[in-house]
């Protein structure tokens, strides 16, 4: 996987069972991103909100992983009306925070020390994205 990031000490120790059984959860929805990947939103609160993780699994043309991505943000605030997406980024994770930012995410602060990659703890970064701003993008584009 191109994505270290996407599974803590945590996850890699109790094994892919974490992963997937939230993929189960009844306030769960996730997508394939073509051959790319997998987003994942969990908690979802209709008319409310969402939180969005996503995982890459080797080099998606940036252009591609863009469309694919706002194509399902579209779904998301449309299918179950909400007001906003929340997307909780490893500090580290670059590629990631760059694709939440392209994609309109707003920095709204941070979490100390609060994932354990590599016996190291890094803080996460907050990203949110609101309805009003998705869908002034989109009429923009």
């Amino acid at each position: 996987m191109s994505q270290d990031h996407a599974f803590d000490d945590f996850a890699e120790k109790y094994g892919a069972q974490v992963f997937v059984a939230q993929l189960f959860q009844p306030s769960s929805v996730w997508y394939e991103l073509d051959d790319f990947g997998l987003a994942c939103f969990t908690g979802v609160r209709q008319d409310a909100d969402a939180l969005f993780h996503f995982a890459i699994w080797d080099d998606a043309p940036a252009h591609a992983l863009y469309s694919l991505l706002r194509n399902l943000f579209s779904e998301m605030f449309q299918t179950f009306n909400l007001r906003r997406l929340t997307a909780m980024i490893p500090a580290n994770n670059k590629p990631a925070i760059r694709a939440a930012v392209i994609n309109g995410f707003k920095y709204e602060g941070e979490m100390r020390k609060a994932y354990l990659k590599h016996g190291t703890w890094i803080n996460i970064q907050i990203y949110g994205l609101l309805r009003e701003e998705f869908t002034k993008r989109e009429v923009l584009n």
